[in-house]
């Protein structure tokens, strides 16, 4: 064995006398090694997710105050949501599912009174009429 590889057999062992020195000082077994250890970042530094903002009612008063002076069509375009976005912090989507949660909230508690806006169509809603239908086609449809 050449003076090299025994040097680098050497290097090995010490590094693992240490690792095994530093798991008992710490109480973690070896198969917990921190990679900070060694001067390396933590994984999850990596790919950390940005902070989330929890949606409360105190949290969401803003939200609360637009769809409030918009009553008559409380669907924010994609502009006031990023406005939205920005007063509060919360992301677009807690801020798109507060809406479309509350506006469903306040529909139950109206009960059989009308609605002060006209609904949306959802994305997965199957029209029948692309447009108004003729007054020929209801015509025809009602004789038969």
């Amino acid at each position: 064995m050449d003076s090299s590889n025994a040097m680098n057999i050497n290097i090995l062992q010490q590094f693992s006398q240490l690792l095994f020195l530093q798991s008992m000082a710490s109480g973690k077994p070896l198969n917990s090694m921190n990679p900070a250890m060694f001067g390396f970042p933590q994984p999850q530094q990596y790919f950390q997710q940005p902070d989330v903002i929890h949606v409360s009612r105190e949290s969401a008063k803003p939200l609360q105050e637009w769809m409030n002076q918009h009553i008559n069509n409380p669907y924010p375009t994609h502009s006031d949501v990023q406005k939205l976005s920005l007063q509060t912090g919360f992301s677009f989507k807690q801020i798109r599912n507060w809406f479309t949660n509350n506006r469903h909230r306040y529909e139950q508690s109206l009960g059989s009174k009308p609605l002060p806006w006209i609904k949306n169509d959802s994305p997965n809603s199957k029209k029948i009429w692309k447009s108004e239908p003729s007054t020929e086609i209801l015509s025809a449809l009602l004789l038969k």
